[in-house]
C-alpha cells in the first residue's frame, strides 16, 4: 500500500483543510484516480472534523463517496476496523462481515475474502466504491488512522515541511507561521476533548520551537 502525507492550510468557503493521508492499495487498478483517503478539517466555527474518502474511476466517472465525522465518531470507527481485525486472527477460516452506519442509507461494510485479504466497501446514496486490501494493508490503514486521531502523524509531517526547504515554495518564516498556527488549533481543540495525550504531544512541540 502506498501512503502519501499533504497538507493544505488555507481557508475555503467554510472550511480549513490542516492535514490528509492518501492510502492506494497494491491491488487498485487505477492508481492515478482510486484511492482511499482521510482529511482533517477545522471549519468556520472552530471545530475539527474528519472527512473519509473512498474514490473510485468507473467507466469513465469518478465516484467520491466521502463521510464527515466528528472526532467521537472518527475514534468509533478506528474501533470498529480493530474490531475486525481482531476478529480476522481468531476467525481466519469464517465469512466475516460487520457494517459501520454513518446514518440510515449510508454505511461502511468490511468483509474477508479468505484468510490473506478483505474487501472494505463504502455505500452513499446508493452507490459503492470498494478495495481489496490484505491483512497488512488492513492494519497499516488502522495505525495510521490512529496516528492520526492522536495528532502524532500531523506533528511529524509539519516539523518535515519545516525543516526541509526543498517541499515547496514558501519561506522559511511562512513555514514556520504556519506549522505555530496549525499547532495551536489543535492544542485548543485537544484542551476543548480533554485530551491528555495529543495535549501533552503537541505542546511539547510548540514549546521546542518557541525557544
Amino acid at each position: 500500500m502506498k501512503i502519501s502525507n499533504f497538507i493544505l492550510s488555507k481557508w475555503g468557503k467554510e472550511k480549513k483543510i490542516i492535514y490528509g493521508v492518501e492510502f492506494i492499495p497494491n491491488k487498485t487498478l487505477n492508481k492515478t484516480t482510486d484511492n482511499m483517503s482521510v482529511v482533517l478539517i477545522k471549519t468556520l466555527d472552530k471545530s475539527l472534523h474528519y472527512k473519509v474518502l473512498f474514490k473510485k474511476n468507473k467507466s469513465l466517472n469518478v465516484i467520491n463517496n466521502e463521510f464527515y465525522f466528528s472526532i467521537k465518531r472518527f475514534k468509533g470507527y478506528i474501533n470498529f476496523l480493530s474490531k475486525f481485525m481482531k476478529l480476522m486472527y481468531k476467525e481466519y477460516h469464517k465469512n466475516i462481515r460487520k457494517q459501520f452506519f454513518i446514518n440510515y442509507k449510508n454505511k461502511i461494510v468490511v468483509s474477508s475474502l479468505n484468510n490473506k485479504y478483505i474487501k472494505i466497501c463504502a455505500l452513499k446514496k446508493n452507490k459503492s466504491v470498494f478495495f481489496i486490501l490484505s491483512i497488512e494493508e488492513l492494519n497499516s490503514y488502522i495505525e495510521s488512522l490512529k496516528e492520526i486521531y492522536l495528532m502524532k502523524a500531523i506533528v511529524k509531517y509539519l516539523n518535515y515541511k519545516n525543516n526541509n526547504t526543498d517541499v515547496n515554495l514558501l519561506s522559511k518564516e511562512d513555514k514556520n507561521n504556519l506549522y505555530e498556527e496549525t499547532l495551536k488549533i489543535l492544542i485548543d481543540d485537544a484542551l476543548d476533548r480533554k485530551d491528555k495525550i495529543a495535549f501533552t504531544l503537541l505542546s511539547k512541540e510548540l514549546y521546542s520551537i518557541c525557544t
